[in-house]
């Protein structure tokens, strides 16, 4: 019997148990379960398509489907616009007082000067304070912008170096969150560092601006960034699942919290 003839019988003969109902010849209730899967192992024999219901795929949410690359890129390029943003009103209003000439602020930028003049250096200076600023400002200045030029570039640095540090907080603290999550709670803190940035000034630094210092070349933004790092890392260490996440984060806090004095 060819496919399209048993096709044909298979249905008839359905049709014909459905007219017939429970009458005399209908089987009992076991035996018409068995009758009804085996015409349905027939009917799949046979070519017809199969009616059990296919599985759903579950959606999937669109952050999801963000290579995690992709939203660090993202996360680091807002994060520089904002800094670009603030290092310019700084540089347009009295506030670059603070950002260029004030003393704290252009000591690197002497530093450095008289290295390079090849003086004896004989500094005396809270090494914990100034070096990690002095580190950053040579590297920054052997790319010939001038003082003020880096002066500028330094503050761009420290700020997204401070988005960095909240990105780092947030993974820390949050490891089981959605990774976008976590960029968009670093973002919203820094965004809101940012917001206080333009609403400062004054060219004097006993204020109460202090958001704006983080942008200079002094102690007061390194400070800031280890105060962030220890906080990252202590956390980091209360929650830590292994022996190796703990040996390293403690090995960094030392480094950051037990430097001279």
């Amino acid at each position: 019997m060819t496919r399209f003839a048993l096709w044909g019988a298979l249905c008839r003969r359905l049709k014909t148990g459905q007219e017939t109902g429970q009458g005399a010849g209908a089987l009992p209730d076991d035996a018409a379960v068995g009758a009804t899967s085996a015409r349905r192992s027939l009917l799949v024999r046979a070519g017809a398509p199969s009616l059990a219901p296919k599985a759903v795929e579950p959606v999937k949410n669109f952050t999801d489907a963000v290579p995690g690359w992709f939203a660090e890129t993202v996360g680091a390029v807002a994060a520089l616009a904002l800094a670009l943003v603030a290092v310019a009103h700084l540089d347009a209003t009295d506030r670059s007082w603070m950002l260029y000439y004030d003393s704290d602020s252009v000591l690197p930028a002497l530093v450095r000067g008289s290295v390079l003049s090849g003086q004896p250096q004989d500094w005396f200076l809270s090494a914990v304070l100034f070096i990690p600023e002095m580190g950053l400002y040579f590297v920054l200045g052997g790319l010939g912008l001038g003082v003020k030029g880096t002066f500028a570039l330094s503050a761009v640095v420290n700020l997204v170096l401070f988005y960095a540090s909240l990105r780092f907080l947030c993974g820390l603290t949050q490891p089981k969150m959605p990774r976008s999550t976590r960029i968009a709670g670093a973002l919203v803190g820094f965004a809101a560092l940012m917001f206080l940035t333009l609403l400062e000034d004054s060219p004097r630094g006993d204020t109460f601006e202090l958001a704006s210092l983080l942008a200079t070349t002094t102690y007061y933004g390194m400070t800031v960034l280890a105060s962030v790092g220890a906080t990252a890392l202590a956390a980091g260490l209360s929650s830590a699942p292994g022996t190796v996440d703990r040996r390293w984060q403690e090995a960094a806090l030392v480094v950051v919290c037990g430097g001279p004095r």
